[in-house]
């Protein structure tokens, strides 16, 4: 059937009379899991193994198509099958049709089968430290509905219910055309084929198609924060309709997150000029779009990760849990006939299989009309003796001119170096074809007979790379009904049409390959097996399209060791009329909480840095004491260097810029402004940094009310994405004691919205001020008359996913104001 959403209409019916059904509904599975333990026999064999039915868990398998003609104590349940029996169940009547309990063996142990934290025993691994990718200036990607816009790439990503991700509209800007070019029109998971290797009767029939049989959009897991993504990720939901039509929301379905590994964008390091030394170094960061399909005992990660090179890199980890059989051995001696897999465990054998992941791209490279080149290296001859080599490899390139042109096994004996879409109507400056290549990963191929019949529903997988001319109607490698089909509508079975597909809107299909053959480490749950493949612009920018990237702000994290020699740090500053002068010898720098408020270190590498800029911010004003606290001990390692100080060594730093002789910028910034204004409300804003707060602002608030005294202490330790915090008291003091409740933003941004209850101003912006009446400041005590009684903050509010509740005790008396 087909609707037409504007009009509310149904355009057209059509009965499917070809082979095979659609996807399973989670509702069918489920309700085909419950028949057994109302089915006498099943109950019956179930207690001849000593079991209990509340002990046993039924999953749902696919059951293929073989030739025959239609007819109508842990938590991980997979180590320990109940081998031998077999149910099949019709799910047009949901009535089980079909029942086997061949063979009893015995049941694996749960002993070393957990995989939950709470429940491992000791001894324990060594514990790793956190590590944590800090952007104080936020995250440089923005949402807009579902289209991302990051650096120089703009994309749509959409969810599927069966291909789980699906990237469309994927333009990079040309910083030299000034324009967006189109590079992916749409980009998806078409099929993912997993067939198992043991010909047995409870085992044959295991070949899964995992996107047109269960769906990688219908599985797919929501996403723990600070684990399946880091904390600079956003989030975005995906909804599919149910069987019954209601829509099913699958919250954080979707993390968006900018990467960074360490990696070198490009580097050069020159030597050869006299008197000069030249390194220009740019880091590797990329954005990263996941979705993690989990299709019954195996967990698929899936990437999309687009390089400020141009570059797209498509990748998948396998995680989870083996599929597992039972067995009589416990020792590798007492293997005398073929087991089909790898024992892993008493009892438990992890059998041979495939994963085969056949991606859909719909390539438009700046243009609709591209063709598919192969570039061949061939070995050439020097035989006049022109030279004294006597080879050299040239490239021969061959432009497909259809179908079968472009079929390809990559690493069977194949010769293309290159692989190759280019837009034949568009060239460079300097006459070269603008297009894409296609660096190959995982060469894994099908080892099943061609006659085998999941491989001929798979056959698919029968080359490595495949292009079609575009047809709406082609988009799944496996046909439209995968479940039970028989291989006649598959990308095999199109490609024999043999189209033309030069200077066409054309269509590549590339699969990605795993022969998995278990071992004892990938038991009770895997680490996570990883493969992909990489489309890389290929004269499709006139020089490097990186070349002109900004080095970026970097952040000196504490947990830095220096190698810098000692040297002397002169501070010297005023307050008022007072004037201090500090000298320090030091090493570096780190950042701290202690109760007074922030104190800041930095550490600097070992840079040899020949200039430093110093832009301090702090403020006296004259109607208030104001002691502003951050750096207790100025542990900069320059010589010379000035800075503004108050009384006791007390010095705040918001912006520090370094710049080394070897052309390395070292920009830090604290908080990204603090401006104390004095108005008729003496309003104080501060604005906390855009992005992931580390360490967020902790002002200690002081001030007197009409005719008593209160001092309240907020906000000491602030971190996200972690609560309830109790606030602290104010030491010698009674102070109010709040309740704060923090959850993660989709956008990595700290965003208040402050009510007071009069004449305060409500913010809303993505780094709200925090606004405060009279005289507040952060990070050290201030004291004024309150015009009347108390009615301080009583909720703090927010958009974007982040809300903080304060509850505030009002009136409460102190009987002094600390001073220093």
């Amino acid at each position: 059937m087909t609707v037409d959403l504007s009009t509310h209409s149904i355009i057209s019916t059509k009965v499917y009379e070809g082979h095979g059904f659609p996807m399973f509904t989670n509702d069918e599975q489920v309700q085909a899991m419950e028949l057994p333990f109302n089915y006498a026999p099943f109950i019956e064999s179930v207690k001849k193994r000593g079991l209990n039915l509340c002990e046993v868990v039924c999953s749902t398998f696919s059951v293929g198509w073989f030739g025959q003609p239609h007819t109508n104590g842990t938590a991980n349940l997979y180590a320990r099958p109940l081998q031998g029996i077999t149910l099949e169940v019709d799910l047009d009547e949901m009535s089980i049709v079909g029942y086997s309990d061949r063979a009893m063996l015995p049941l694996p142990k749960a002993e070393g089968t957990e995989y939950r934290a709470s429940k491992l025993n000791p001894p324990f691994t060594p514990k790793f430290q956190g590590i944590a990718f800090h952007q104080p200036h936020g995250p440089a990607f923005h949402i807009h509905a579902h289209t991302v816009s990051w650096g120089n790439w703009e994309f749509h990503v959409g969810f599927d219910v069966r291909a789980g991700p699906i990237i469309s509209l994927a333009s990079i800007y040309d910083v030299e055309k000034q324009e967006y070019r189109r590079v992916l029109y749409r980009g998806m998971v078409s099929e993912m084929f997993v067939p198992y290797m043991e010909p047995t009767e409870e085992w044959y029939y295991l070949s899964f198609f995992d996107s047109g049989e269960f769906g990688l959009g219908q599985c797919a897991s929501s996403l723990q924060p600070l684990t399946d993504c880091p904390q600079n990720a956003a989030f975005i939901d995906a909804f599919y309709a149910a069987s019954d039509g209601t829509p099913l929301h699958i919250p954080n379905a979707f993390c968006i997150f900018e990467k960074y590994a360490g990696d070198v964008m490009w580097r050069h390091t020159e030597t050869a000029i006299p008197d000069q030394l030249i390194t220009e170094v740019r880091p590797d960061v990329s954005l990263v779009v996941r979705m993690v399909s989990t299709v019954g005992n195996y967990d698929y990660i899936i990437d999309w990760e687009f390089k400020p090179s141009g570059s797209i890199k498509l990748g998948v980890g396998l995680t989870g849990i083996l599929e597992v059989k039972g067995g009589t051995y416990t020792h590798t001696d007492q293997i005398k006939d073929e087991i089909y897999g790898t024992l892993i465990a008493d009892n438990t054998i992890g059998v041979y299989h495939d994963h085969f992941l056949t991606y859909y791209l719909d390539l438009d490279i700046d243009g609709e009309a591209n063709s598919f080149v192969k570039t061949n290296l061939e070995t050439t001859r020097v035989t006049d003796h022109s030279s004294p080599r006597k080879s050299y490899w040239k490239l021969v390139s061959e432009t497909a001119k259809t179908e079968a042109d472009a079929r390809i096994n990559l690493g069977r004996g194949s010769k293309p170096g290159e692989l190759l879409v280019v837009n034949p109507n568009k060239k460079t400056k300097l006459g070269n074809n603008v297009g894409y290549r296609i660096f190959p990963g995982s060469l894994s191929h099908s080892l099943l007979a061609k006659n085998d019949y999941p491989q001929i529903r798979a056959a698919f997988t029968n080359y490595d790379v495949w292009v079609t001319p575009y047809n709406r109607s082609q988009k799944w490698a496996g046909g439209l009904y995968a479940d039970r089909s028989r291989g006649d509508d598959t990308l095999a079975v199109w490609n024999l049409r043999n189209r033309e597909i030069e200077n066409k809107d054309i269509v590549v299909w590339y699969t990605v390959g795993f022969h998995h053959v278990p071992s004892q480490e990938d038991f009770p749950v895997m680490p996570t097996l990883s493969a992909g493949f990489e489309l890389r612009p290929t004269n499709f920018f006139e020089s490097n399209p990186v070349l002109k990237v900004k080095p970026p702000t970097y952040i000196i994290s504490s947990n830095i060791t220096p190698k810098l020699k000692t040297s002397t740090l002169a501070v010297t500053g005023a307050l008022l009329s007072h004037s201090v002068r500090i000298n320090q010898h030091v090493l570096g720098l780190d950042i701290a909480m202690d109760d007074l408020g922030l104190t800041l270190f930095m550490q600097v590498n070992s840079w040899n840095v020949n200039s430093l800029k110093l832009i301090p911010m702090a403020l006296a004003l004259r109607n208030f004491f104001l002691l502003i606290r951050t750096l207790s001990i100025a542990f900069i390692p320059f010589e010379e260097k000035l800075f503004r100080a108050f009384t006791n060594g007390i010095l705040f730093l918001a912006h520090l810029e370094v710049v080394a002789s070897k052309g390395i910028k070292l920009e830090i910034r604290i908080i990204k402004h603090l401006q104390l204004e004095v108005q008729k409300r003496r309003l104080l804003y501060t604005v906390i940094n855009q992005g992931d707060v580390h360490m967020a602002f902790s002002p200690q608030i002081a001030f007197t009310l009409q005719g008593s005294s209160t001092i309240v202490h907020t906000l000491v330790h602030l971190l996200p994405f972690r609560a309830p915090f109790l606030f602290k008291t104010w030491p010698g003091s009674i102070v109010f004691v709040g309740e704060l409740k923090l959850c993660h933003t989709t956008r990595g941004v700290v965003s208040i919205i402050t009510k007071l209850p009069s004449s305060c101003m409500e913010a809303e912006l993505a780094a709200s001020p925090l606004c405060i009446e009279k005289a507040v400041v952060p990070f050290g005590y201030a004291t004024t008359r309150w015009p009347s009684e108390l009615s301080w903050i009583s909720e703090f509010g927010s958009t974007g996913g982040f809300w903080y509740q304060t509850r505030v005790l009002s009136g409460i008396l102190a009987n002094h104001i600390p001073t220093r």
